[in-house]
This record gives structure tokens, sequence and C-alpha cells, in this order.
């Protein structure tokens, strides 16, 4: 068709129309034909299987433990929070006397 003078693209749409296909499919299969033209193909290496651990409950299973557990990590995170805040405020007043200390000698 191209070499008789055929636009690509006119040419990948009566193919198109001959197959039932969208000219869009039949031009990516010509250039995915034509990119492999002449290169072996070689085999993929098989996906490597990763061991997860045990898989987690569903939440419909158990969802009153799942709660409460959120409940207690919650809870938990809350006061280390607090514990934070209160070293970085310690730190900060032993900053403050440091500086004092080297910058009145």
């Amino acid at each position: 068709m191209v070499a008789g003078g055929m636009p690509r693209m006119a040419a990948f749409q009566a193919v198109a129309d001959e197959v039932g296909k969208s000219r869009s499919a039949v031009a990516a299969a010509y250039y995915r034909v034509a990119g492999d033209a002449g290169r072996e193909r070689t085999a993929r290496r098989p996906t490597p299987v990763v061991d997860l651990g045990p898989v987690p409950p569903i939440a419909g299973e158990d969802s009153d433990a799942l709660l409460a557990a959120l409940v207690e990590n919650m809870a938990a995170l809350a006061e280390l929070l607090r514990q934070q805040r209160s070293e970085n405020a310690a730190l900060r007043a032993r900053l403050e006397q440091v500086r004092g200390a080297v910058i009145e000698p």
C-alpha cells in the first residue's frame, strides 16, 4: 500500500477497516514488529517471590480488636509526643544557657 504511494496513516486505516481494529492499534502493532525485526528476543527473568510474613486480619473479621489497638497506639503516640515536647523545652533552655556563657564571658 505504502509502496504504491498511499500515505502511511491511510494504509493503517485501510488495514484497520479490514481487520476490525483501530488505526492506532494497527500502527502500534506495525511499529512493534518493525522495531523487533532482526532482534533476538530474550526471555524475561522471573519476578522474585517476596515473603511478606503473616497476613493481617481483614477489618471485618475483628474490628473491635483493631479499633482497641488503634486507640491504644494513638494514646502511646500522644504520650511520646508530650515527652518529646518536654525534652525539647529542656534542651532549648540548656542551649540558651550555653549561648549566654559563650557570648558573655
